[in-house]
């Protein structure tokens, strides 16, 4: 039991400074972004000023509805969507847990998991194929996005399934298509799914419902990019639904790092008191086998 108490309270040990180091850097990250921001040029949609080159920018237009095509070149499927998104899961080999404290038990399950293989039985050490996200090129106006900023779309739309899957991929990687997914098997002519077999299936990103967006980014000629810091630390690159003003966007940065902050906190103090009662517990327990002349656990009474 001390053992575990001592393995416990390392580990919430390092957790705490973990969070306290991770919520000194966000500090950093938090004046700096916000100091970006309250410099940020409100810019028209129409038109690229070049006095504002290299600056912080926030621009907000209406968006159309149609007109992009995001594909992937891999697999030759595409769709009329800004981003389409390549899924892989393997079937595997994969880790359950039952009960809990010591009636816990730990078993292996096979299913279909998008997560890596683990090292367990006769699981791959990699998927045959990676999931990716590809973005179609995106205007505001007479800006271009960058593709990272096309990406954050994700948080504004609805994801829907690709179906019709063409017969390209089939011919030229040997995959099956079934349904609205291709499956690579490492026995095709195996009757049933094996261990290390893949389902590749896409989904597209629906942004019917967003007339207008907000984008707070650096301009860099026509485009938008991230801005980043020391280190490539992301500090500007935000993309709104709705229109909004540069004092809008910095409220609604300011909002969010405040909730970050306090997240941290709390999680501070939650694992700094788990840590301090883990080790009170120990130190009692040590005190108690001294006083009463108690072996440690694993030794034999009467054995030094």
């Amino acid at each position: 039991m001390r053992k575990y108490l001592s393995i416990g309270s390392v580990i919430c040990g390092i957790l705490t400074f973990f969070f306290i180091g991770l919520t000194i850097l966000s500090f950093d990250q938090e004046a700096q972004t916000l100091d970006a921001l309250g410099n940020a040029v409100e810019a028209p949609s129409d038109r690229v000023l070049p006095e504002n080159e290299g600056k912080v920018v926030v621009v907000s237009g209406r968006i159309a509805s149609d007109g992009y095509f995001a594909f992937d070149e891999t697999f030759e499927v595409g769709v009329d969507s800004p981003i389409l998104r390549r899924n892989v899961d393997v079937y595997q080999w994969v880790k359950k847990t039952e009960g809990m404290g010591e009636a816990e038990e730990e078993y292996y399950e096979r299913e279909w998991s998008d997560a890596k293989p683990v090292m367990y039985g006769d699981n791959p050490s990699s998927k045959p194929y990676e999931g990716r996200v590809f973005c179609s090129e995106f205007r505001l106006g007479e800006y271009r996005l960058a593709p990272e900023l096309v990406e954050k779309f994700r948080f504004l739309g609805q994801w829907v399934d690709v179906g019709n899957l063409g017969w390209e991929a089939v011919d030229k990687y040997g995959l099956v298509l079934s349904g609205d997914a291709y499956y690579y098997y490492q026995n095709p002519g195996g009757q049933y799914v094996d261990v290390g077999d893949a389902k590749i299936y896409y989904e597209a990103l629906d942004i019917s419902g967003l007339s207008a967006i907000t984008v707070a980014a650096k301009q860099e000629g026509d485009m938008l990019v991230e801005l980043r810091g020391d280190g490539n630390m992301f500090l500007v690159g935000d993309v709104f639904s709705g229109v909004m003003s540069a004092e809008d966007v910095f409220g609604a940065r300011e909002d969010d790092m405040a909730y970050a902050k306090v997240v941290g906190f709390v999680l501070i103090i939650i694992f700094g008191a788990i840590t301090a009662l883990l080790v009170r517990g120990n130190i009692k327990k040590h005190r108690f086998r001294e006083q009463f002349g108690v072996p440690d656990s694993g030794r034999k009474w009467g054995r030094k």
